[in-house]
């Protein structure tokens, strides 16, 4: 569904509230578009700004979205925004003096608890009940037990539960029982692959993953 100009826009995340689809963008000043579910354009801002005088920027550019009650949750180059619908007021989830810099997408593992992924800082876990990052898997070696490479392309979570990490050194399997990752695929040992460089993931209604 393009905007209403001829330009089309470069959608990057998509969010169904159940009244209401949530459409972001992550290029120029496109920013966030609100449509009914008859696909009729509600709203549409271009960029949210900070309440904070200390950061001067606009938050423009946004990765991924998802509501919980009436705050809709934003990932974008400055981290994770809060936007609180009803009284209109933008808040950027730092911890201390530093911003959670290039945050991507959101995997709900709960209803509560969400995942979000940095692109090269790792995973957060948010709490959505207490507002707060609760957890940290740091961007290090995979040579300790919860520990993730520093480039993350993507996070899946499959139908069955299952998280997968998408790296530029291959596909990343999490064992929540044992709250470890291990490579599940090395592209650049693998050969049935034929790129070195995974960049999606999905599976099927048999379980079949699908890797692009």
């Amino acid at each position: 569904i393009p905007y209403q100009e001829s330009e089309y826009k470069i959608a990057a995340g998509f969010y169904d509230d159940s009244m209401n689809y949530w459409v972001v963008t992550r290029g120029g000043d496109w920013g966030i578009f609100q449509y009914n579910h008859q696909w009729e354009l509600k709203r549409h801002i271009t960029s949210l700004r900070p309440l904070s005088k200390t950061i001067v920027n606009e938050f423009s550019g946004y990765y991924n979205c998802k509501k919980y009650k009436d705050i809709l949750y934003l990932t974008g180059s400055y981290g994770l925004i809060e936007w609180d619908l009803k009284r209109n007021i933008t808040h950027l989830l730092k911890d201390g003096n530093v911003p959670y810099r290039f945050m991507a997408n959101i995997i709900p593992v709960s209803s509560t608890i969400w995942w979000v992924r940095t692109i090269y800082n790792g995973v957060y876990v948010f709490d959505v009940t207490k507002d707060k990052f609760i957890n940290h898997y740091e961007p290090v070696s995979l040579s300790s037990s919860n520990s993730l490479p520093d480039d993350l392309t993507g996070m899946f979570k499959t139908k069955k539960g299952i998280i997968y990490i998408i790296t530029v050194k291959g596909l990343i399997e999490y064992d929540e029982l044992k709250d470890k990752f291990s490579y599940s695929i090395m592209a650049k040992e693998n050969k049935e692959l034929p790129s070195p460089f995974i960049s999606s993931v999905d599976d099927d209604a048999n379980g079949m993953l699908w890797i692009g």
